[in-house]
């Protein structure tokens, strides 16, 4: 079970592999993304989204759209997090939560690794900010967008299953914590001079430990399986530790 060195060890190592000390070959694969996303942000932010060019958006970042295709599909891929060279960094953290963390724990903490690291660099903390309002306004960003949960999800996920959690389980605290992750740095990003992006976690994270916000007289209703909806779930019970023994005598 990772102490907290080992975490610490395991956090530096991962941000290294993304943007620390590597071959010169890919450094200038890095530098180059960068560039183009750097650009297609600022052509967004200038001239809308819509008015904006792969052919434009290559004559900023001082390529040629050939080389542009050769690192983004799309226009909308530019605007999502890198999600391809992040995931093996959450994966990194993830497994380097204590075991007998919940899952939902774990993820929660990894995002505030991840995202709180993120946020140091003026350069990285400006694009996620850009990039959160673009996909708040924009439709035909929406694709994109799952793309990059898809990855996050399978990622965590399989660290999950990894962990000994049943496929089932793995899958669903994969998709509802990476949902909330999202909503962090969404809400983050719409406001970011009124907290940080590890406030913003603790905030989404905490609507899964009230249980999605359910109301008292909600709570007394029965459901179609005939349990009653008070009884704390796994799911949702695990952010603070208790599990109803509702659940735990089953």
């Amino acid at each position: 079970m990772p102490n907290e060195p080992e975490a610490a060890s395991a956090r530096q190592t991962a941000f290294e592999g993304l943007g620390g000390p590597v071959g010169v070959r890919e450094r200038n694969k890095r530098k180059t993304r960068g560039s183009i996303r750097a650009a297609a942000l600022d052509l967004f932010v200038e001239q809308g989204f819509a008015g904006t060019t792969v052919e434009q958006i290559a004559a900023r970042a001082r390529v040629s759209p050939r080389t542009f295709f050769n690192y983004y599909s799309t226009k909308e891929e530019c605007v999502v997090l890198p999600h391809h060279e992040l995931a093996p960094v959450l994966r990194s953290l993830l497994l380097a939560r204590p075991r007998h963390e919940p899952p939902l724990v774990a993820l929660r903490e990894t995002f505030c690794a991840l995202f709180s690291e993120l946020e140091k660099s003026a350069s990285l903390r400006s694009q996620i900010i850009r990039a959160a309002t673009l996909q708040r306004n924009e439709p035909a960003l929406r694709a994109a967008d799952g793309a990059f949960k898809i990855v996050w999800e399978d990622t965590a996920a399989d660290v999950f299953r990894e962990r000994g959690e049943k496929d089932a389980d793995a899958r669903i605290y994969a998709v509802v914590g990476v949902a909330a992750g999202k909503t962090a740095v969404l809400e983050w990003a719409t406001a970011p001079g009124e907290g940080t992006i590890a406030d913003a976690l603790e905030a989404c994270f905490e609507v899964l430990a009230r249980g999605v916000g359910i109301g008292e007289d909600q709570r007394e209703r029965r459901d179609p399986t005939g349990l009653r909806a008070h009884e704390r779930s796994p799911v949702l019970g695990q952010l603070d530790g208790s599990v109803d023994s509702a659940h735990a005598d089953r």
